[in-house]
């Protein structure tokens, strides 16, 4: 931890001193943001002089005249208003005279006599750590000043302390420009580094092999290991300019979303059953790990990444697929065993607020807000009331299923839907021109009297004025694939000829129920006679559209090509003569009457209700059409139509909406602060807000106390995504740093409060965060730019002095002069087997493959796993919480129940035994040697041997691991020897 000297220098940031001239600022100020933001330059910047030295740092330093830097260091932990401990309160002057359950603490008269200097100077207080000689005498001169106190209580939360930060903490700030120091290496991050690296002494390992480098490279950004071929290709060539194209190509592989995903979905604890007593399944879980895995495919910004998971189905409409992104908030456990009574509902519900808060804090922000429920936050300046504040913007959150569209590119969706509009109008039309009609439920009209229409070689236009419709609400409104069906007739039933006429989707707008024009054309063919049906195209429950007009008229010229100059009319209906007086219905987006029931003397209505009409004026009225139910499917007869059949089929599974566990928004209660967290002690009313830890973005959201969830989560997510917001771009590349050196700069990348890790190199985070965010906050730029860098590819061992000096001086590698090397994860260990031995199914996305069978006891679940045959990778593994395959769960794949932003790393006998005896184990290596004998049938023992080597380890076995591997085939078999290889530590393990 080289840098604590440097953390040590923030406690020189005085802000409560400056409370003496100013007052406390319990809201966000000027002066408040230069102290953070000198605290933070001070942190990573060189420093020459002490912070009094500096006259632009904004503060001085902690000095013998002020009691509120003392008080607020040593006393106002255990002595303020929210934990007056034995009554007694030091932030004002007033409070300490008056005193607690002792007295009076301070004597204005005589100073020297007060009770609390006497406790000071006698050991008693702080309890348990009595201060140093200095700090009493501090204590003594300051009271003995003519106004110790500020004018204003002493904000305990504003200064860093020895026991917890201050606002001034270096993580709360917004960020810093930071240079990138003078020196030799070409990449800013070596630079950074290597000014470390000189200053504590070590000189820093060479660059690793180049299998070495490729396999590393392989594992962090795909978790699966590359080819034989691809090693010698690069071995063959290891230039920088290689390692470059390589680095391309492998950001622009698949895998590298879904490995990056991976590490995203430890953060948010994602996972497929509710866990607690019952642990039912969520079988629509899945779409938001793929939406996950997409974001990273496209390289979504960051900070939109952010938005979407916090307010996504706001940010782009109910059926935007950014709806499922908010499954990131219900991701989680829940408890669905909740008690009758209201105190125990509302427990219930301020628990599962807790959860979704804690991980929306650290996954984004790096802070533990839960912790400060009951309490004001025990080590980071976080109030109680804040904590409430910001968990109103969270309240609107409800667990549930939402019906939302599948995932699939516009052009694609219209293209699918076109294709089966065409394929349902080709088998609907079939069907009739046999005589089979598909509905008899089906609302539709018939002309009474037949008309002269059908004169042999006469070319004829139908036209017709239709719009959408919609009765009562979206699930029935008028879609693309609905429409009208107008059918011309002969005398004898049969159908001359027929067309659908389709209004479009219905958006909810005024416009869009405007009547338009739509026409078809057909040719007489001497019946004459002929009626007119008017249905729906759909038969499903759906609305087909309106029509307010039908006219057909004649071309005079007889050629067939409507293009004569001659019209003869024969049709003209405006449905002026339904009647009826019915009670209306109002059509819910229009606000027009609609009319069901009535009758015509021209028209003859079938199927449910009969007519149905909409008033569009008084006395004007347009004929409304109903789709009904199927009675009779459509049932192919021959191979053609089965196979529009099946297509239809087909194409209706793939746009089938998805069932998606996400939120389910509903309108939040005005929320309450809950004294010591407990639900039957309701406080305050409180408006939704941010932390006002965070200085930059503005935490007064403005907002009123009964806002809608919309404006809440809207203002959350525009909050933690600000430009401002230091933290939010800290904690995004501290995660990717961690994903290629196995440790983060700061070792505990959700939480960078004062309960986690210190950054081994604060100036190196703050440059990465400045160009994140200043570059589009590109995590695949963020990524090149990391394994570009020679740290990266250094070393993790040599046989050399300066390793040994290393290991003296910096034997954890924190400074980063060798790379650490690393055992894989569970899931690129079963990933890797799979791909070595040809068997891994690169199939994505969709719902995940299951190794639990499910035992039910009463309402429970209980997951049982079972051998498996599936071979997609891990990532798509059915994720239910409580049990874990036996191979995963032994190399520490974490339990979904929490969130895992560092995944525990052991090594035990039981990995070894698993490893060797696992039947999944046993089935690759046999795999693998099916696949070397199917390739290389007439091969000696000695050429299996070798490409056995080359599969696993992707290198030559040298003269004595060849010997020893040719006797092992030789004596058992060749899966005997893949089952050896796949358990070397040089397997498990990246260098």
């Amino acid at each position: 931890m080289n840098q604590m000297p440097l953390f040590a220098e923030l406690r020189s940031v005085d802000a409560c001193e400056r409370a003496d001239a100013d007052g406390a600022r319990r809201h966000r100020s000027a002066s408040l943001r230069s102290a953070a933001v000198a605290g933070l330059m001070l942190l990573v910047l060189p420093i020459a002089g002490s912070a009094q030295d500096d006259p632009s740092s904004g503060s001085r330093t902690l000095g013998t005249s002020s009691l509120a830097s003392l008080l607020a260091s040593h006393c106002l932990e255990c002595h303020h208003p929210g934990d007056a401990q034995g009554g007694l309160d030091l932030t004002t002057a007033e409070r300490a005279a008056v005193g607690g359950d002792s007295g009076s603490a301070w004597d204005r008269d005589r100073p020297d006599r007060s009770r609390l200097l006497a406790r000071v100077r006698d050991g008693e207080m702080p309890p348990d750590r009595p201060l140093e000689p200095e700090l009493v005498a501090a204590f003594a001169a300051a009271l003995s000043e003519d106004h110790p106190w500020p004018t204003e209580p002493i904000d305990r939360l504003a200064l860093t302390t020895d026991r917890r930060a201050g606002r001034d903490w270096w993580s709360l700030a917004p960020l810093v420009a930071v240079a990138v120091p003078e020196g030799d290496a070409e990449h800013p991050i070596d630079r950074f580094l290597d000014q470390e690296l000189r200053r504590r002494g070590i000189e820093p390992l060479g660059q690793a092999e180049p299998r070495v480098l490729i396999r590393r490279l392989y594992h962090d950004l795909l978790g699966l290991p590359p080819t034989y071929d691809e090693v010698r290709e690069f071995e063959a060539d290891p230039s920088d300019e290689a390692w470059e194209r390589l680095v391309d190509r492998l950001l622009d592989d698949p895998g590298r979303a879904e490995r990056s995903a991976q590490h995203w979905l430890d953060v948010v604890r994602f996972g497929e059953s509710n866990g607690f007593e019952y642990n039912e399944p969520r079988y629509g879980a899945w779409p938001y790990r793929d939406w996950v895995i997409r974001a990273f495919e496209r390289d979504l910004p960051y900070d939109e990444f952010a938005r979407a998971q916090i307010a996504g189905d706001l940010l782009g409409g109910p059926n935007d697929e950014d709806a499922i992104a908010v499954g990131f908030l219900v991701a989680g456990i829940r408890n669905t065993v909740i008690g009758q009574s209201p105190t125990m509902r509302i427990a219930a519900r301020h628990a599962e607020l807790e959860e979704i808060a804690a991980v929306t804090s650290q996954a984004f922000l790096g802070l533990t807000v839960q912790c400060a429920r009951c309490h004001d936050h025990k080590f980071d300046p976080i109030r109680t009331d804040e904590y409430y504040r910001f968990i109103a913007a969270l309240d609107g959150v409800r667990h549930g299923t939402r019906s939302l569209p599948a995932a699939i590119p516009d052009d694609e969706r219209r293209q699918l839907m076109a294709r089966r509009v065409e394929l349902l109008d080709r088998s609907a039309s079939a069907a009739r021109q046999r005589g089979e009609a598909t509905s008899d439920s089906a609302n539709e009209v018939e002309l009474r009297r037949p008309i002269d229409a059908s004169r042999r070689n006469i070319a004829y236009r139908v036209r017709a004025m239709i719009a959408p419709t919609v009765w009562a609400g979206s699930a029935q409104a008028t879609d693309v694939e609905d429409g009208l069906r107008i059918e011309i007739r002969r005398p004898d039933g049969s159908i001359l000829t027929s067309a659908v006429l389709r209004p479009g989707p219905w958006q909810g707008r005024s416009d869009d129920g405007a009547f338009a024009e739509h026409e078809f054309r057909y040719v007489g063919d001497g019946s004459e006679a002929v009626t007119i049906t008017i249905g729906s195209a759909r038969h499903d429950g759906r609305f087909g559209g309106a029509i307010s007009r039908l006219t057909i008229d004649g071309d005079g010229d007889g050629d067939g090509d409507g293009d004569g100059d001659e019209r003869e009319p024969i049709f003209d209906e405006t449905f002026v003569d339904l009647r009826g007086e019915t009670p209306a219905g109002l059509q819910a987006d229009t606000g027009l009457a609609v009319r069901f029931g009535l009758t015509s003397e021209r028209w003859i209505g079938r199927g449910l209700n009969a007519i149905h009409a909409v008033e569009l004026a008084d006395g004007r009225r347009a004929l409304q059409i109903f789709g009904g139910s199927i009675d009779r499917p459509f049932v192919p007869t021959d191979a053609e139509e089965r196979a529009w059949f099946d297509e239809a089929q087909a194409i209706d599974e793939r746009l089938r909406p998805l069932d998606v566990h996400t939120v389910v928004p509903s309108q939040p209660e005005p929320m309450r602060i809950l004294r010591r967290g407990e639900p039957t002690l309701p406080d305050a009313i409180v408006a939704p807000g941010g932390l006002e830890a965070i200085i930059g973005p503005s935490p007064d959201w403005g907002l009123a106390v009964d806002a809608s969830d919309a404006d809440r989560r809207r203002a959350l997510a525009d909050w933690i995504a600000h430009d401002e917001n230091g933290p939010f771009d800290r904690v995004a590349v501290n995660r990717v740093w961690q994903q290629f050196f196995g440790v983060g700069l700061v070792e505990t990348p959700s939480d960078l409060g004062w309960s986690g890790g210190r950054p081994s190199h604060p100036a190196l985070l703050e440059w990465l965060a400045v160009r994140f965010r200043d570059e589009g906050r590109s995590i695949r730029r963020l990524q090149r730019l990391i394994v570009t860098s020679r740290a990266y590819r250094r070393a993790s061992y040599e046989a050399s002095e300066r390793y040994a000096t290393g290991q003296r001086r910096d034997a954890d590698a924190r400074t980063l002069w060798r790379q650490r090397p690393r055992r894989i994860d569970a899931e690129a260990l079963r990933d890797g087997m799979l791909a070595i031995a040809g068997r891994l199914d690169r199939t994505r996305f969709g719902p995940g493959y299951r190794d639990v069978a499910i035992e039910t006891v009463g309402a429970a679940h209980d997951y049982r796993p079972i051998d498996s045959s599936a071979e997609r990778r891990t990532l798509y593994r059915w994720r239910v919480r409580g049990e874990r395959d036996s191979l995963l769960e032994t190399f520490d794949c974490p339990d979904p129940s929490v969130a895992s932003p560092v995944r525990n790393v052991t090594t035990t006998p039981t990995q070894a035994l698993s490893l060797w005896n696992h039947t999944f184990v046993a089935r690759m290596a046999h795999a693998t040697a099916t696949a070397i004998e199917a390739r290389d049938r007439e091969g000696t023992i000695e050429a299996q041997v070798r490409s056995a080597w080359h599969r696993v380890l992707q290198r030559e076995p040298n003269d004595e691991e060849l010997r020893a591997s040719v006797e092992t085939v030789s004596a058992r078999d060749l899966a005997s020897l893949c089952r050896v290889l796949l358990n070397l530590t040089e397997t498990v393990v990246i260098e």
